[in-house]
């Protein structure tokens, strides 16, 4: 545009009408809004445009590179599909290559968890990490053609190193695994719900994956009133004299064992037969045979509500 003016005579909020068109000058960089309304109102107008203008190339700035896109993308509530294609062009950023997200939450405030990752990743690797805030971070791992076992393998061998390395400790939510760079945001979402249930739900645990926790998400989703109506079936004062410590710690044990009988009296301890028999005493007072599949996962969704429930009066 030639305006057959000294573009120095002219500062960044100055509107100049030439014949039957009003021009904004919005930048150094000599950019134009351009208005065809001679009206009073055609300098507001030009100056708000320039403002909000002024704010988009402000976001644009804080992207300079490949994580400062996923940021981006991540953090903003109103990015389109297209918005996500754009900035993956743009940046580089895989867009068909399978992923999830984890989620790594450091005990230790302290913990300065990049400086902690910085040392474990290779200085070339397509996998993404960066802040979310003193204490925690996200880390986009990509991935060739990892099944779910092979996600699980590959999870827990990066805990070990992460813990061994640190020394800190920590809780990491993992995502579902996504083939496209436009469910990145489900993603993250679904890492970061993996900590925050399994932080309230699971003890002593180190890696929640979203798909292993279907049973508390569910109970998380049902009104405290109805969590405690159903798990009163079971956890009432009648069972109470029998559901203590050391039979739920049993109990416990023999499911995350998958009702194996012999790996649980192993890691109880206890000879196979003691183990049965308070199994038995079990079925007769509560009426669920926790070797069977069903009866069992009955136990867990309750004592799941349970859990639940008692946390929410906390």
């Amino acid at each position: 545009v030639d305006l057959n003016i000294p573009l120095k005579n002219l500062s960044t909020t100055d509107v100049k009408v030439f014949g039957k068109q009003a021009y904004l000058i919005t930048s150094t960089k000599q950019k134009y809004i351009i208005s065809t309304d001679q009206s009073e109102n055609s300098k507001d107008i030009l100056l708000l445009a320039d403002s909000l203008l002024s704010l988009s190339e402000d976001k644009v700035k804080k992207i300079s590179n490949k994580k400062d896109a996923y940021q981006y993308i991540i953090s903003s509530n109103d990015i389109s599909a297209n918005g996500i294609l754009e900035i993956s062009t743009e940046f580089s950023l895989p867009k068909d290559k399978p992923f999830c997200v984890f989620f790594i939450n450091f005990k230790n405030a302290n913990a300065k968890p990049i400086a902690i990752l910085k040392e474990l990743y290779p200085s070339k690797t397509q996998d993404v990490y960066f802040s979310l805030n003193n204490n925690s971070v996200a880390v986009i791992h990509y991935t060739e053609d990892y099944s779910i076992s092979d996600l699980i393998d590959f999870v827990n061998a990066f805990a070990e190193t992460l813990q061994v390395e640190s020394g800190e400790q920590f809780t990491i939510g993992v995502s579902d695994l996504k083939q496209n760079i436009l469910e990145i945001k489900t993603a993250f979402l679904e890492a970061k719900k993996s900590i925050n249930i399994g932080d309230r739900l699971s003890d002593n645990k180190t890696i929640y994956m979203y798909s292993t926790l279907l049973l508390e998400r569910i109970a998380l989703e049902l009104p405290p009133n109805i969590r405690r109506n159903y798990f009163l079936k079971l956890f009432n004062k009648e069972n109470e004299k029998l559901l203590n410590e050391e039979i739920l710690s049993t109990i416990n044990v023999f499911l995350s064992k998958d009702l194996n009988l012999s790996d649980a009296s192993r890691h109880l301890y206890i000879h196979r037969n003691t183990l049965v028999y308070r199994l038995d005493k079990i079925q007769k007072t509560i009426g669920l045979d926790l070797r069977k599949f069903n009866d069992a996962t009955v136990f867990k969704f309750l004592s799941t509500l349970k859990k639940l429930t008692r946390l929410d009066k906390e």
